[in-house]
């Protein structure tokens, strides 16, 4: 896909979504109209204008969320382009001209920079992603209002660098969390002890743990092969192994780590 389509891509969802937004305000200034008119014609009857104005705060709030919904089906089909297809140099270039391009509503831009994030992790460009971290508005909408995201973010990213360091330190952050009852921290701790287990070389136990794991989308099948076809080369069951990394060179698609099985499905040949 060119840049040119790229751009178009983006301006056709976003113009979609304008739209949306536009009419909303329409509906709100019409309303502010009526509660006017009533508030002109109808002395003394100030129950009457409450009711009118709590109609109009439902009503906004509920084209609101049509908006929130439809801003997300519309998401779903660029983020169909890592998750179903694994397309994830694809998914960066998008994400990478949204992030530069797009920033005039905060709920878009709170999903082009999730989205940018994620899409920088599954190209395992460990720097830019730190550069998102920073992002003033991603820290402040997201980040400290949860900090169990911010430590489960920055052990992938230490994981990509092999930072010990920083994967040991951010591990004892969720387990902190978690002593304090933060329900967050601890659905996250769940799936973090699969990558912990994986992380510290403890194989055997992370493919005792692995299959009771589900995995839902083709990124998440073909992240999992490749884990599972490493721990299986590590405990040199290469049978086993090549079986795992014959699936993630076939599905995929641009992933980085289909070079990294290539890598490891040579040394077993």
């Amino acid at each position: 896909m060119s840049d040119e389509q790229i751009e178009a891509l983006l301006k056709k969802n976003f113009q979609g979504l304008a739209n949306v937004k536009r009419n909303i305000w329409l509906v709100v200034f019409l309303m502010c109209v009526v509660i006017l008119y009533v508030a002109t014609q109808v002395k003394g009857s100030l129950i009457l204008i409450i009711l009118i104005a709590l109609s109009l705060f439902i009503v906004v709030k509920l084209i609101n969320n049509l908006y929130i919904k439809k801003l997300n089906k519309q998401w779903k089909k660029i983020e169909k382009i890592l998750y179903d297809d694994c397309d994830s140099e694809l998914f960066y270039r998008i994400l990478a001209f949204a992030y530069d391009n797009y920033s005039q509503s905060k709920i878009v831009r709170l999903i082009i920079i999730s989205n940018y994030l994620q899409a920088c992790l599954a190209q395992r460009m460990s720097n830019k992603a730190k550069e998102l971290l920073k992002d003033p508005f991603f820290v402040e909408r997201v980040l400290l209002k949860n900090p169990a995201t911010a430590a489960y973010t920055n052990m992938e990213i230490a994981a990509i660098d092999n930072d010990s360091k920083l994967f040991e330190s951010n591990y004892q952050k969720l387990m902190d969390m978690v002593s304090n009852n933060d329900e967050k921290a601890e659905a996250i701790l769940k799936m973090v002890n699969i990558d912990y287990l994986f992380y510290k070389g403890n194989y055997k136990q992370f493919l005792d743990i692995l299959p009771k794991t589900e995995t839902d989308t083709q990124y998440a099948k073909v992240t999992v092969s490749y884990m599972k076809g490493y721990a299986l080369f590590q405990l040199r069951d290469y049978k086993e192994a090549k079986v795992n990394f014959e699936y993630v060179i076939e599905y995929g698609n641009t992933l980085p780590i289909v070079e990294m099985a290539k890598q490891l499905l040579m040394k077993i040949d």
